[in-house]
């Protein structure tokens, strides 16, 4: 998650004029700060946080352009899935679909 975090999101050139302009909130590379943020601790993996994080349009969209061949959604539901088991002590605890 750390790349795409700091990436300056080379992928964002690919985002398609007609699907208008996309909340910069939803780019991979800020899905990917806001996950690594809960990976660490630093940021609550609370209802509005997973709430957030199932906001993967763009992530998805994006995939194929990016430069560093990172699955960003497959990254996030294990950032998820690391909060909740520190939470709660049970491996896999809380986990999330992601919104397709």
């Amino acid at each position: 998650l750390r790349v795409c975090a700091f990436c300056p999101n080379t992928c964002r050139d690919h985002w398609p004029g007609q699907a208008g302009v996309g909340p910069e909130s939803r780019t991979p590379s800020a899905m990917a700060l806001l996950g690594l943020a809960v990976a660490e601790g630093r940021w609550p993996a609370d209802a509005a946080t997973r709430q957030a994080l199932a906001q993967r349009d763009m992530v998805h969209a994006l995939r194929p352009h990016c430069d560093h061949h990172l699955d960003v959604a497959g990254l996030l539901d294990a950032a998820l899935q690391a909060a909740s088991s520190r939470a709660t002590g049970l491996p896999g605890a809380g986990t999330v679909e992601p919104a397709r």
